[in-house]
């Protein structure tokens, strides 16, 4: 646990003997037990395991009750997929990256999943990418959005992790149309921040770009559709029965190019 975040780790073979993905009882039971104190400690949980938890086998419906039924989780970590993926149903945000030698989807790289408060964010990161890494961990991007981290209402703290071997120098931000503001780290030259009014921005969605120069002076950005809405007219879609049935589609500037390449498309029930 760290930050106030209970991470809980899965084994999705534990089935004594038998082949395929499931959770057995000693699993569930960690599980359950996992949740409650969570929730007993007003903490937040992020759930590593293989695959998504509608594919778990006679354990997928407990498994899936257990998510949904608690306060905690925010996120649910994968990779069976082979490719890149991010669901979101509301309230949990479930997030696959294909594995590094896989490259029907292009160039090897990685992921990062990022918790910030409750604002979940994932971005995939190709090798051949240029540096720095620049990532909005908060606000949340519209597609993240769930009933933990919901639209913008009042003035924010715009944050964003920064990420490059030779130092970051500098780091500004631009919010709709407005001129871009320079940002200020935060203890160390990772995180970067303003204090940020939507003020005459109408309601509806607004585009958020953070760029950041590092020593060298090669500059990268990362922007996200950040949704206002002061009327709290904002209804949060209604999810789909089956996890993956909620994934947010292509999104080519996250990483997440939607052609769902690799070998495991043929288990998904659409």
């Amino acid at each position: 646990m760290a930050g106030g975040c209970r991470h809980v780790f899965l084994n999705s073979v534990d089935i004594e003997g038998r082949k395929g993905f499931g959770h057995g009882p000693a699993q569930l039971a960690y599980l359950t037990e996992q949740l409650q104190e969570a929730a007993s400690a007003v903490e937040r949980a992020v759930l590593f395991m293989h695959t998504y938890p509608s594919e778990l086998g006679e354990a997928a419906a407990v498994v899936t009750r257990l998510i949904r039924g608690s306060d905690a989780v925010r996120i649910v970590e994968m990779g069976h997929t082979h490719y890149n993926e991010v669901a979101n149903d509301g309230r949990v945000i479930h997030s696959a990256t294909r594995s590094t030698g896989q490259i029907e989807e292009g160039p090897v790289g990685f992921s990062v999943t990022c918790l910030d408060g409750d604002v979940a964010s994932w971005k995939f990161k190709e090798l051949v990418s240029p540096w720095p890494f620049v990532m909005i961990t908060s606000p949340a991007d519209r597609a993240f959005l769930t009933r933990s981290a919901p639209p913008v209402r009042q003035p924010i703290e715009i944050r964003a992790k920064v990420w490059d071997g030779s130092g970051v120098v500098k780091a500004w931000c631009r919010l709709g149309d407005r001129k871009f503001q320079p940002m200020e780290p935060c203890g160390d030259n990772s995180t970067w921040s303003l204090l940020c009014n939507p003020g005459e921005l109408a309601d509806g969605e607004h585009q958020l770009t953070v760029w950041a120069v590092n020593q060298k002076g090669e500059a990268s950005k990362d922007t996200i559709n950040l949704l206002i809405d002061r009327a709290g007219s904002y209804q949060q879609p209604q999810p789909k029965p089956i996890d993956m049935g909620n994934r947010i589609g292509a999104y080519p500037e996250k990483g997440i190019p939607g052609t769902l390449l690799g070998p495991n498309l043929l288990g998904h029930p659409w």
